[in-house]
């Protein structure tokens, strides 16, 4: 079906709401910041399912990167800093000694360029050498789109120097709905989810990894059968916030989309299935949601939202038996996530 696509402006942004009939999402420029994703549910009641605001004004105060792109380096850089081609660069430590989503200045706070296609909304943005800390000129172009009955989000990006490079975008999910009644949503503690991956990152209590790769197996991480969110949770490690906040490892090596699981919700009837052509996701189930502000005024609790942050490895910069994540001089940086909703 034919996407409608329509811009408006909310104070000083563009806001676009792109529909094929069956489902829409919402968008703005600052930040490439996704503001709502309405699915129908069993009913065919139309819900939305993205944590957010109601207006993009509301997004200012915002600290958790909600619906927004995360870069120029996704996730955690150990020692807020790397070293490159014999150069020493120093970042952000915005998570105590460590940086985290590219550090004080955030790509969600960025107003990006942008413009309507035919099935959805591409911006642009580029990342000057030396901000965030990082070397080069990176031109960035991120696409959202209503495809193959789902929102496809597709980064690309090109550079002037060597540097590391690992987009993503942080949308919480929940797929109960995110319209708060009397004040508070349900939360996805009663999610099923199931994720084809068997393996993880091992991490310390700061979120960095340690180097190696663990299997699932017998962990509360194990979810190749589906299982609630809430079910294995109190098994988590304490020292990261007393949920999930791990990154799986997805067999995909940036050539082309994998399954990477699926999510429901028994509430609605909504599934949404991941696919993506990153090497890892992040799985974070709210863990430091409580006492944040929400839509209409709500206030959120622990685990209200679920993110499924496609990415490549964490702290990759500085370890070397990752795959790389360094963008060269003509090479151009893919990657492509698809939330298929069922």
């Amino acid at each position: 079906m034919k996407c409608v696509v329509e811009k408006s402006v909310d104070g000083k942004n563009l806001v676009y709401s792109v529909s094929d009939g069956r489902m829409k999402f919402v968008a703005t420029d600052l930040g490439c910041t996704i503001l709502s994703i309405f699915v129908p549910d069993r009913s065919g009641n139309m819900v939305d399912v993205a944590l957010g605001f109601g207006t993009v004004g509301e997004y200012d105060g915002c600290g958790d990167s909600r619906g927004a792109v995360v870069g120029r380096v996704a996730n955690r850089i150990s020692g807020a800093g790397f070293t490159l081609d014999g150069k020493r660069y120093e970042l952000d430590a915005n998570d105590g000694a460590n940086t985290l989503h590219g550090g004080t200045f955030r790509y969600e706070k960025a107003l990006w360029s942008s413009g309507a296609t035919d099935d959805g909304v591409i911006f642009r943005r580029r990342s000057a050498d030396g901000e965030q800390g990082f070397p080069g000129n990176v031109d960035i172009t991120v696409e959202y789109a209503l495809r193959d009955g789902g929102l496809f989000m597709g980064y690309t990006a090109t550079c002037d120097s060597r540097t590391p490079i690992s987009l993503t975008n942080h949308s919480y999910f929940n797929l109960n709905g995110t319209k708060p009644e009397g004040g508070k949503i349900e939360g996805i503690l009663n999610h099923e989810l199931q994720i084809d991956s068997g393996e993880f990152l091992e991490v310390d209590g700061a979120c960095i990894p340690t180097g190696r790769i663990l299997p699932v197996a017998g962990t509360p991480l194990d979810f190749r059968s589906a299982k609630s969110v809430g079910k294995d949770i109190a098994g988590c490690d304490m020292r990261i916030g007393g949920g999930y906040d791990n990154c799986y490892i997805t067999g995909a090596d940036e050539t082309g989309m994998v399954r990477f699981g699926m999510v429901s919700s028994p509430l609605t009837g909504i599934s949404m299935e991941i696919f993506t052509n990153q090497r890892g996701v992040q799985v974070y189930s709210g863990n430091y949601l409580e006492g944040s502000r929400g839509r209409d005024g709500m206030t959120h609790s622990k685990h209200d939202g679920i993110c499924f942050e496609s990415q490549r490895l964490n702290d990759a910069v500085n370890r070397a038996e990752f795959p790389g994540c360094i963008m060269n001089p003509g090479e151009v940086y893919r990657s492509e996530t698809l939330y298929k909703f069922l």
